[in-house]
């Protein structure tokens, strides 16, 4: 019989990492809490196989997105310190010209000053199979034409600092 102990480490919620599941590497950026555990099974669902990056600090998201190996990034408001992390992660993001997905349940908490997030596709941590299936379609939609308009001269592609 198994005793408590031996279950101990295994029991412990995801943190800041990687869980490996398969080829493609998606960040989800938030505070670690239990409120987006639907919305990992529906990417899980909805995109198969998935390398998955849990970055639940500001730090840990910009070191994911400076390596720039991740092909989708899913963001959630809740990332410390409330709203202004996400937003700024949201933003490196974007010059880094990745797919964006926001996670809130109302873009009420996007600060005045985040105007340049206003268009991104946006589900809730309790987001349908199909409405992340959309969200993703824009969000990949949207970084492709934001790189062809950047990289047919219109302005050159930033970097994350």
């Amino acid at each position: 019989m198994a005793h408590d102990r031996e279950f101990e480490h295994a029991m412990q919620p995801a943190r800041s990492g990687r869980r490996l599941v398969g080829s493609r590497r998606v960040l989800l950026a938030h505070s670690g809490a239990s409120a987006c555990d639907m919305l990992l099974s529906s990417i899980d669902r909805v995109l198969g196989e998935i390398d998955l990056r849990e970055a639940i600090s500001l730090d840990a998201g910009r070191q994911a997105v400076r390596q720039g190996k991740e092909a989708l990034c899913f963001v959630c408001l809740d990332l410390p310190p409330r709203p202004h992390g996400a937003v700024d992660l949201a933003m490196d993001i974007q010059r880094a010209g990745l797919p964006l997905v926001l996670v809130a349940r109302s873009l009420r908490w996007l600060p005045a000053d985040a105007t340049a997030l206003r268009d991104v596709p946006w589900v809730s941590p309790e987001a349908t199979d199909e409405e992340v299936s959309e969200a993703l379609m824009k969000a990949t939609h949207r970084a492709a034409t934001r790189v062809n308009w950047e990289s047919n001269g219109a302005r050159a592609r930033s970097r994350i600092p």
